[in-house]
């Protein structure tokens, strides 16, 4: 039973710019190692063929670093084989890292946008795919796609986009796929996936999405799919599991801190939370503040450290509101009532955005007021 590692969109020297110098480096270095991890497995697992479609690196180019672990990786997974279908990040052109670097005999790169097929004729199987060849194909290159011999095991590995006809970056759509008489479509160029598998007319799909996350845009565990395809005299079974791979994990989440008063409260609350949902040393949490809190609470001088948390990195957005004692301000006689009263119909008959910067207004007036610092943002 010849088994597969689908994987795609690794983007292997990306810059991540989102972060600072420190965590880039290290974020850098550790999509390497997710990588690796992937191979390791693969190689531990006897796996028959590695599926990797598309953008295995972030642009044309990569460090030496890069092609050094490539190199020794390639050598070191024995007899697994690896199809590569350079995508949009990565295209099969002049210059590129594909034409000019040495792979091992195992390495299989397709170079074109026409569809090319390898037989291991060992194992019965026919592995088709292609190449981007720039930053864009504005065609489906499986569109007429024929000879597909069914008797074998057929797979295509292909960079890809199966929900937009008029995509720049090769729209395939469901019919190609029902009408190509595979067994199996390895697909990359959609991160964020819930690694569904699909069937159209007797061939499965999916997007393996992202290998490892690189921003809040991609968010939660991530990896790859296992294939097991038999071919038996009743027809071809197939198998499939998800496996994860990812070392960090993006998360966004929202918590309600409505009548905590101070700092230890709301180290508390987050604590909470995090036990909660399993956040851990591996995440990247991005936390949305709601809710009301009392007006003398001043969250914008908080700077929490991801470490209090036991998290790899912790970014707040401040969405809470002060919660004023509108009567006891209706009825302040002084300056503070005044400026409140100005405010009120606002803050009583405004929409949900202009409620909230007529409150934000009006606290920066009191703080103002009372001699303190405002935060550098409205």
């Amino acid at each position: 039973m010849p088994k597969f590692l689908h994987i795609a969109d690794i983007h292997l020297d990306s810059p991540f710019s989102n972060s600072d110098a420190a965590h880039a480096a290290q974020r850098r270095n550790e999509q390497r190692e997710v990588f690796l991890s992937a191979m390791e497995y693969a190689k531990a697992n006897g796996i028959d063929a590695i599926l990797i479609a598309g953008d295995l690196f972030d642009t044309k180019f990569i460090t030496s670093k890069t092609a050094n672990m490539l190199k020794d990786a390639f050598e070191s997974a024995g007899d697994c084989q690896i199809f590569i279908s350079p995508g949009n990040h990565d295209p099969f052109c002049d210059g590129s890292i594909y034409s000019s670097a040495n792979f091992p005999k195992n390495v299989h790169i397709f170079k074109s946008e026409n569809v090319e097929k390898i037989s291991l004729d060992r194992l019965g199987v026919d592995i088709y795919g292609y190449a981007f060849e720039s930053e864009s194909l504005d065609h489906s290159p499986i569109a007429s796609l024929t000879g597909v011999d069914r008797e074998k095991i057929n797979i295509l590995v292909a960079h890809g986009d199966i929900f937009s006809s008029i995509s720049h970056y090769a729209p395939i759509t469901k019919n190609d796929i029902a009408n190509s008489k595979l067994d199996y479509v390895a697909l990359g160029h959609i991160h964020n996936t819930d690694e569904k598998i699909e069937n159209a007319n007797g061939t499965y799909y999916s997007y393996s999405g992202a290998i490892e996350g690189r921003s809040f845009d991609e968010c939660g565990v991530r990896g790859g799919i296992l294939i097991d395809i038999q071919n038996t005299a009743n027809g071809k079974k197939i198998a499939f599991e998800k496996l994860r791979f990812s070392k960090r994990r993006y998360e966004k989440d929202t918590l309600d801190i409505s009548g905590i008063s101070n700092e230890g409260e709301l180290v508390s609350k987050i604590k909470t939370l995090c036990d909660a949902k399993g956040y851990s040393g591996d995440t990247l949490l991005r936390l949305e503040l709601i809710g009301n809190v009392p007006e003398t609470f001043d969250l914008s001088h908080i700077n929490l450290d991801a470490s209090l948390f036991d998290l790899f990195y912790l970014e707040t957005v401040n969405s809470a509101m002060p919660d004023f004692d509108y009567e006891r301000l209706t009825k302040d006689p002084t300056i503070k009532g005044e400026i409140f009263r100005l405010f009120k119909d606002k803050l009583e008959c405004g929409g949900k955005d202009e409620r909230r910067l007529y409150l934000l207004a009006l606290r920066y007036a009191l703080l103002s007021l009372e001699g303190e610092d405002l935060p550098d943002i409205l």
